[in-house]
């Protein structure tokens, strides 16, 4: 049943927000271990959209904890345009509304 659930919820995310790119967790997987490699590969920087309290519980490694709630935490980033950002969250409505 959650699984079905978390589908459902992965295509509405879909429907409302079409023009955000989306990656697989298996493709962020393979980036991440080919970026630690000495491989030629895009820069990648990870921004976590969820809560302090859900960061600390756990969080990917490197990523980079960013305030949803504050309207300029895009602003405050210094990150260099060749480098691609993967923005996450725990379902992937908060990592895509900022962008949709």
């Amino acid at each position: 049943m959650r699984d079905i659930l978390f589908k459902i919820i992965n295509i509405l995310i879909k429907l409302k927000f079409p023009k955000v790119q989306q990656i697989s967790i298996q493709e962020l997987a393979e980036w991440l271990a080919n970026t630690n490699t000495n491989q030629k590969i895009e820069p990648l920087h990870l921004l976590d959209v969820r809560t302090q309290e859900e960061y600390t519980v756990s969080h990917l490694q490197n990523a980079e904890r960013v305030d949803f709630n504050k309207s300029d935490w895009v602003n405050r980033l210094s990150i260099s345009l060749d480098t691609a950002i993967v923005v996450y969250c725990s379902i992937g409505y908060r990592s895509e509304v900022k962008y949709g």
